[in-house]
C-alpha cells in the first residue's frame, strides 16, 4: 500500500513557455481594443476636439 501518491508532473517546453509569455500581453491589448470599440465606440474613435468625419453633418 502506497501512502504518498506520486506528484503531478507537467512538462512544458521552453519555446511554448516563451510563446505564451509573449502572447499574453498582445492578447490583452487586442481584448482591450475590442472591448473599448464595442462598448464605447464613440469615445474610442472620437478626437479630443470633436472633429466630424465626412459622413456626419
Amino acid at each position: 500500500i502506497e501512502i504518498f501518491p506520486l506528484p503531478l508532473v507537467v512538462r512544458v517546453s521552453f519555446s511554448a513557455c516563451v510563446l505564451g509569455t509573449v502572447c499574453l500581453p498582445l492578447l490583452g491589448l487586442i481584448i482591450c481594443v475590442f472591448i473599448s470599440s464595442v462598448f464605447h465606440f464613440e469615445d474610442a474613435t472620437g478626437t479630443h476636439c470633436q472633429w466630424f468625419t465626412m459622413g456626419e453633418n
